[in-house]
């Protein structure tokens, strides 16, 4: 199949055709003056003019001259028959085009920096307050139950004093039943000797008492009445009038008129009397004062 050639790439093979013979462009667009002509001249300078720039210089093989001469044949510079070359200045090469400035090698990258959470440091924050809290609340609660225990150690011991009063009370209850029964017995025996305590003179009148003494002579109660308070220094004395002569039964303390009782199991033998009298000490031996209440001769 045939493909029809292009105006211009006849030329260039025009041109390729003048190098090879040896003849010169300019000088034949010179002579013939046609189109073709111009054309191939200016074809060859531009291609002569746009080869330094486009190729890098070589370095050239050795005999490459001289293939190239004899490729060339015969010129203006080289006689038939001379072997001896002939200088030719060669077109000067054109700079190297300056290499683009290559970017400088970048550092390579190290670990990237994490960004430090900040969760953490809230969670441990809000911990730290509830823990915080929660220490000041169970302060809070061991102080009020440490109250709540010294209050009710407080009450215990109220308690236990209210209970030993209670017991001391009713020991001295269970006492004076004791002695009121025994009295009662006492004063309602069938054999029972009652001794009644008159008025001596008129300095009392109007105060009186009763002896009894149990039939096994040791057993006595004695209840007086309507005496009158002792004056400062003053006491109430009780005396059993013996053979052996006055013995001390105890002390009475008069108070508005209030009635006196006595009791105990214990009574002198051959009792002829009883004297209550006014002794101006307590610690009187022997009767000094005057008598106040009598019973007997």
């Amino acid at each position: 199949m045939s493909q029809e050639q292009n105006p211009e790439d006849t030329t260039i093979l025009a041109a390729i055709e003048s190098l090879t013979q040896g003849a010169d462009p300019m000088a034949a667009s010179e002579a013939r003056g046609d189109e073709t002509t111009e054309t191939l001249a200016r074809l060859y300078a531009e291609v002569l003019g746009l080869l330094p720039c486009e190729l890098e210089p070589v370095a050239p093989s050795p005999g490459s001259r001289e293939r190239l001469l004899a490729s060339l044949g015969p010129g203006p510079g080289l006689r038939a028959g001379d072997s001896r070359p002939v200088l030719v200045a060669a077109p000067a090469p054109a700079p190297p085009a300056a290499e683009p400035a290559r970017p400088a090698p970048r550092p390579a990258p190290g670990p990237i920096p994490r960004r430090q959470s900040r969760w953490p440091l809230a969670l441990a924050a809000t911990l730290a307050f509830a823990f915080a809290g929660t220490s000041a609340w169970l302060w809070q609660v061991t102080q009020s139950q440490g109250d709540e225990i010294n209050r009710l150690r407080q009450d215990l011991v109220a308690q236990q004093q209210i209970a030993l009063r209670a017991e001391q009370d009713g020991r001295q209850a269970r006492t004076e039943i004791d002695r009121m029964r025994s009295q009662f017995t006492l004063v309602t025996s069938p054999a029972v000797d009652v001794r009644p305590l008159r008025a001596v003179g008129n300095a009392q009148p109007n105060a009186r008492g009763l002896l009894f003494v149990a039939p096994d002579h040791q057993h006595w109660y004695l209840s007086v009445e309507g005496l009158q308070p002792a004056p400062e220094g003053g006491v109430y004395k009780l005396w059993w009038v013996t053979p052996e002569g006055p013995q001390d039964a105890g002390s009475l303390v008069a108070q508005g008129g209030a009635k006196i009782q006595m009791a105990s199991d214990q009574m002198p033998a051959g009792i002829s009397a009883v004297v209550i009298t006014l002794e101006p000490a307590p610690g009187s031996p022997v009767p000094l004062g005057p008598p106040v209440l009598r019973a007997g001769p």
